[in-house]
């Protein structure tokens, strides 16, 4: 595993740091996943690797109850929390896993089975209450979360190697080849666009529900505006690496990013805003993109199989075409990337104002604490005093007594004249 750091200041210049190398696996490194601070990779090995990177702190490994590698992972992180709670990895012998974190670590729940083949990919919905699953055996299936069971599957056509719910999770998407297309949750998964590409689409990421960002293995990347019809809505960058593109991950939308540095949120597509992301091709070079410098081109209907572009296919040692804000050679075949992004600020203000609260209420409590038992010293020495005092009483009592007993009775003299 290689891990970066990345300035996030757009007024700065952006610059990948090298920061770690983690040996996590002994085969190769199938998958990763990351949800808050945490990390996860799976491998060849039948292993799952958990690292905090909070705390840079290695969290152990879990066993693959089933057979065979992992091919795929995929956290739930529910609202307003900074940890997830349960984590869902596939199996190359088609079972997938429930993992539940609790008691300070991470428990095997249960083994979901119904896949004949290889798991290829696995999304879990916003809600945490379903998820989807795409297998070797050309099938799609749902599963309820909460009873553990599947509850609706489907042949494809074409071996569908990734499905990823859209942020609002109201849709899904698909990848099976050159074929992408766009399936409706709540009807059954009815069809609501798809697109033929002229080559075969790798990753993905969703800017918004009707924004995608496609990875091709001619290393070109894909801007789709999934309303428009026919590919219309297509944009296209040739060149955004010299090989195949394994993975994209966004760091933050365009409209964050064009309030930060002040600039134009230029809109692409309608749909959404394309700011700053990550992609990593199997040339071994991770890359990070400003989408709004981009020179997008329009496809012209073909899912940009027609037209020629006039930017150069890039390769590991040539200069990174513009847009491309940083770029690194890790001289290794990358097979996937995720993006471990810091909090919200929202979140994080949150966090810090029930701190502060938390603390406040601290302060409340001693110092309610503290005149509680000044009260408690004064009655007591109060009470001592009072008590001193009928002491000093008693003994001044028995010390008069005491001398009235030791002194001499008076005699009286009588004298009795006679005449």
């Amino acid at each position: 595993l290689f891990g970066f750091s990345l300035n996030d200041e757009l007024t700065n210049n952006f610059e990948l740091k090298k920061k770690y190398t983690f040996a996590a696996h002994k085969n190769a490194v199938k998958c990763v996943a990351s949800a808050g601070s945490l990390l996860a990779s799976g491998g060849n090995d039948d292993l799952i690797h958990l690292y905090d990177l909070k705390s840079e702190s290695d969290l152990g490994v879990l066993m693959n109850p089933g057979d065979g590698a992992i091919p795929c992972l995929d956290f739930f992180l529910p609202a307003n929390r900074t940890y997830p709670t349960h984590l869902l990895s596939g199996s190359s012998d088609g079972g997938i896993s429930i993992w539940h974190s609790g008691g300070g670590g991470w428990d095997h729940q249960k083994l979901l089975k119904g896949h004949r083949a290889a798991v290829n990919s696995i999304s879990i919905h916003p809600t945490g209450k379903l998820a989807l699953s795409t297998s070797k055996d050309n099938h799609l299936r749902m599963w309820n979360l909460i009873k553990g069971r599947g509850t609706y599957t489907t042949r494809i056509d074409r071996e569908p190697e990734t499905v990823c719910f859209n942020p609002s999770g109201a849709a899904y998407t698909l990848l099976a080849g050159q074929h992408v297309s766009v399936h409706n949750v709540v009807n059954g998964g009815s069809l609501t666009a798809s697109i033929e590409l002229p080559k075969k689409a790798l990753s993905l990421a969703h800017v918004s529900d009707d924004l995608l960002l496609l990875g091709l293995e001619d290393g070109s990347l894909r801007l789709w505006d999934v309303r428009a019809q026919g590919g219309t809505g297509l944009r296209v960058f040739e060149g955004a690496h010299g090989n195949r593109i394994r993975g994209l991950s966004l760091l933050r939308s365009g409209a964050a990013a064009a309030a930060a540095a002040g600039l134009d949120k230029g809109e692409l597509g309608g749909g959404g805003v394309l700011g700053t992301f990550a992609s990593a091709s199997s040339d071994g070079v991770v890359r990070v993109w400003d989408g709004r410098m981009i020179q997008w081109r329009g496809s012209g209907g073909d899912g940009g199989a027609n037209g020629a572009s006039n930017i150069a296919p890039s390769t590991a040692t040539s200069t990174p075409p513009t847009g491309c804000l940083s770029s690194y050679n890790t001289r290794a075949r990358i097979t996937c990337l995720t993006v471990v992004a810091p909090p919200p600020a929202s979140l994080a203000k949150s966090k810090a104002a029930k701190k502060k609260a938390r603390q406040a209420a601290e302060v409340r409590a001693a110092a309610a604490l503290a005149a509680e038992a000044a009260k408690q010293q004064s009655k007591k020495a109060k009470r001592k005093s009072e008590e001193a005092k009928v002491e000093e009483a008693k003994v001044e009592e028995a010390g008069v007594e005491k001398t009235g007993d030791a002194k001499p009775k008076k005699k009286v003299r009588v004298t009795f004249k006679t005449k």
